[in-house]
């Protein structure tokens, strides 16, 4: 498993520890977010992916503005100002290993800035 990889399934899992399973909910966002790991063991993911990864992440742990959120931290490593900047190519290219774990470590410090204040 590639350091990412294993980085985002440490994510993951802390996702699970904190009980967002949403049991209550009609969409469960773990089975989501489950897949979605598949593409980062697969070494193929994109500014999208990232982006529908961490918005899950983000609602299910209640965080502001999470489609926001996750597309601001996308554009900003890929360098853009907003995630409307960026090019439909730039949009579906794969990531490097490094941009997509510059991407989960801004991310992890998102998240857990909202789960410390509990």
């Amino acid at each position: 498993m590639c350091v990412s990889a294993s980085l985002l399934y440490r994510k993951l899992s802390l996702f699970l520890r904190h009980g967002h399973l949403g049991m209550g909910c009609a969409v469960n966002p773990c089975h989501r977010l489950l897949r979605q790991f598949s593409l980062y063991k697969s070494g193929v993911v994109t500014a999208a992916d990232l982006v529908n990864y961490w918005e899950d992440v983000f609602e299910a742990n209640e965080i502001p503005e999470p489609q926001a959120s996750s597309e601001y931290i996308v554009s900003h490593v890929l360098g853009a100002k907003t995630f409307q900047n960026l090019s439909a190519a730039s949009i579906s290219t794969p990531l490097s290993s490094k941009q997509v774990e510059d991407v989960e470590l801004l991310c992890a410090k998102r998240l857990q800035s909202f789960l410390s204040e509990d």
